[in-house]
């Protein structure tokens, strides 16, 4: 990594040629550094010796996701912001595909469904149903909760795949996931929304105090204007 630095000092002095595999190979390698101003640096570093959009680099990072320690995951999750372009369709396919290894670490899953909003445009076809996907399969509760996360900021508003795999987390005995789900419906249901403003209305009486907080906001946000047996039933 000590070479990677030694990048990083010329890229400023602008004595370092965009593009060559091996200044890219020494900033990316300094990602997994201990020290986390080192990490900074590399996601600093990077746009300048790398191009955007390098398919070859995102995918390395992608896969350091997986095999880096836990800390060195943010400056991961940067590094891959800054150097896509948003809506790549390689790089949102092997966020997708992390996401749904079985046999990846879950900190690494987690990381990549934090990722794909920063990479794809809400209503991204392959990213949405990826994590759709995710937050109705057998997974860890905490991979659902960061499914559902993703997915209030990239479903389409109306999306009945998202609604019913929000309705099923809030069934959930975790308060995170059930969290999740119950923004998903306040993002991506229309106001007047009947079913949205049912679920909210029953969340607000979650066991949560975080969760009865988020479901207030949604039912404000789905429920018709006027409907004030919605607010009724509350009291």
């Amino acid at each position: 990594c000590k070479e990677g630095m030694q990048v990083l000092v010329k890229a400023r002095r602008g004595l370092v040629e965009r593009g060559n595999r091996e200044c890219i190979n020494a900033v990316s390698s300094c990602l997994n550094h201990s020290e986390r101003y080192v990490r900074g640096a590399a996601v600093e570093a990077l746009p300048m010796v790398c191009v955007r959009g390098d398919r070859d680099t995102l995918g390395s990072l992608v896969a350091m996701l997986n095999s880096c320690h836990e800390a060195a995951r943010e400056e991961i999750k940067d590094a891959i912001a800054s150097l896509a372009i948003r809506g790549d369709h390689e790089t949102v396919q092997r966020l997708s595909n992390l996401m749904q290894r079985a046999d990846a670490v879950e900190g690494a899953r987690i990381a990549a469904c934090a990722t794909l909003p920063r990479v794809c445009e809400r209503g991204h076809a392959v990213a949405v149903e990826a994590l759709i996907a995710n937050m109705t399969g057998p997974n860890t509760d905490s991979i659902r909760a960061a499914s559902a996360s993703a997915v209030s900021e990239l479903a389409s508003k109306g999306d009945r795949k998202a609604v019913a795999a929000a309705l099923s987390g809030l069934r959930s005995t975790d308060w995170n996931l059930r969290l999740s789900s119950v923004m998903v419906l306040g993002s991506v249901c229309e106001r007047g929304d009947r079913v949205a403003a049912a679920a909210s209305l029953a969340s607000t009486a979650d066991a949560d105090a975080r969760v009865r907080s988020g479901a207030v906001w949604v039912l404000g946000a789905v429920a018709s204007k006027g409907d004030g047996a919605s607010v009724a039933k509350m009291l």
